[in-house]
């Protein structure tokens, strides 16, 4: 039998580090309030803060320490997108704790063309950005073991003399308490080959079950079989809204998005949905729900969508929302249904996509690469309020943004608050004229807008679209083909 472990450190840091990009080269520590004490749970590599400690320890020992509460729902999400992405190289995958995984490997090496290319694929398979790492084993521990002792985006292959592996590695690394491990040493025991050259007895005797478990495991001993993960009976997607609203085309544009990713998912794909609930957190009101029970179960994310859409027409939302979960319920197997050669087609045309995008994305750091345009409402006199930009083959951890998101900008404004110079690369540009000009004040909006629009020429001759946000004083460019 051969397992393959996939290790990912600091998964906790990594995952803010990703959604918080300005951050990426400060030093964090990510901070569990909900046991009373706040403690920190992860940091990254450059923080002098390590799991375990208190806040005020944390912020001693490291000037300048970022702080960020923990987000757990977030970062099982991730671990949840890794997780995925495993089944699709072996369908027996056990997920252990936050960044651990397991999977069975033997019967795959004629399908991957060697037992190597099966623990690259595993490899490949998680997104560059979590830098993980893979170790095969004859068992849950040493595969663990392999992993640990391997580079960043690489592979370790226990030995089969694997008791002979494990003997010069600090008994730090077993999973027993803390208090047996201060007791080993206490006795002269410091690796494992140590504690593998005494007779099981005598760590029976004197440390009960926890001895026996130190014995096994120190001479290669490990019986604990890879639970495949069972197939799942609910999916669940989220994501938040880049602005609240009351937009029903807002939410139901966001309900598509995240139908797609439900179906795309390996869980639900070839197989009916019988239920869905979608919830909402309404800003400053109680959350919003809409529970839906098909009476066939549904297998294409099109025709989930015409019966929530029905829904959610019915019964908007009475408060403006901020995020966006959907939970698909009472999964079943398919039966019967034929697919025809047309979705076929489209289904490979979409693969072709996704894995076009895969690629790229390793390039650029996991940063989204292609991106689909979802009209939200066109008509709409907030440009960025008009469509979304949705990643292809976006995870559950990937944001929505707006397509035409206004820059912030330097201008020298007139008493009557007109543009006379905007601030370019190249210096201050004088305006030397105002080709058109609007403004609207939507003060009705959870968040009021009130603009001042000007398409303007500078002296080089560029047109500008520039407004100025009379709520707050300050100004921003619009590109043209938004305004």
């Amino acid at each position: 039998m051969r397992i393959a472990c996939v290790l990912i450190t600091h998964l906790r840091a990594k995952a803010e580090l990703r959604r918080r990009a300005h951050l990426r080269d400060s030093p964090i520590a990510v901070v569990d309030r909900t046991s009373g004490k706040p403690l920190v749970v992860d940091s990254s590599a450059g923080a002098s803060a390590r799991a375990g400690m208190t806040l005020e320890q944390a912020m001693s020992c490291h000037n300048g320490l970022i702080i960020l509460d923990a987000d757990e729902p977030y970062y099982r999400r991730a671990f949840e997108d890794v997780i995925e992405a495993l089944l699709q190289v072996s369908d027996r995958v056990e997920p252990a704790e936050l960044g651990t995984a397991y999977a069975r490997i033997d019967g795959l090496e004629l399908l991957y063309g060697g037992k190597g290319n099966v623990a690259a694929a595993l490899l490949d398979a998680v997104p560059g950005w979590l830098n993980a790492r893979v170790g095969v084993g004859g068992s849950k521990f040493t595969a663990y073991i392999a992993a640990r002792s391997a580079d960043v985006r690489s592979v370790a292959d226990c030995p089969m003399d694997e008791a002979r592996f494990l003997a010069p590695l600090p008994i730090e690394l077993l999973p027993l308490s803390d208090d047996l491990k201060r007791l080993l040493h206490k006795f002269g025991i410091h690796s494992m080959g140590q504690a593998a050259s005494l007779s099981s007895d005598v760590l029976v005797d004197r440390f009960g079950r926890e001895g026996t478990l130190a014995w096994e495991l120190c001479n290669g001993i490990d019986g604990r079989p890879v639970v495949p993960l069972k197939a799942a009976t609910s999916i669940t997607e989220y994501t938040s809204l880049p602005f609240s609203s009351t937009s029903i085309e807002l939410l139901l544009a966001t309900t598509d998005i995240l139908l797609q990713r439900a179906y795309s998912r390996p869980h639900l794909q070839r197989r009916l949905a019988g239920s869905m609930t979608l919830v909402s957190t309404a800003l400053d009101g109680a959350p919003w729900m809409q529970s839906v029970k098909f009476k066939e179960p549904v297998g294409e994310w099109q025709s989930a969508s015409r019966l929530l859409r029905d829904r959610i027409e019915a019964q908007p939302p009475n408060a403006p929302v901020e995020d966006l979960t959907l939970t698909v319920g009472d999964i079943s197997a398919e039966s019967g249904r034929q697919l025809g050669l047309l979705e076929d087609a489209r289904d490979r045309r979409f693969e072709r996509i996704i894995d076009i995008d895969r690629k790229l994305r390793a390039r650029m750091q996991n940063v989204p690469a292609l991106h689909r345009i979802v009209d939200v409402a066109p008509w709409h006199p907030v440009p960025e309020m008009r469509a979304l930009k949705v990643p292809v083959g976006s995870a559950s951890s990937d944001m929505l943004t707006p397509l035409h998101s206004p820059l912030p900008v330097e201008v020298r404004e007139s008493k009557g608050c007109l543009p006379l110079a905007v601030q370019s690369k190249k210096g201050w540009q004088k305006i030397c004229g105002i080709d058109d000009l609007w403004e609207f004040d939507l003060w009705w909006l959870p968040q009021p807008v009130t603009r001042s629009y000007f398409r303007v020429v500078d002296d080089i001759g560029r047109q500008l679209v520039l407004f100025r946000d009379e709520r707050e004083g300050c100004w921003y460019r619009q590109p043209i083909s938004a305004a």
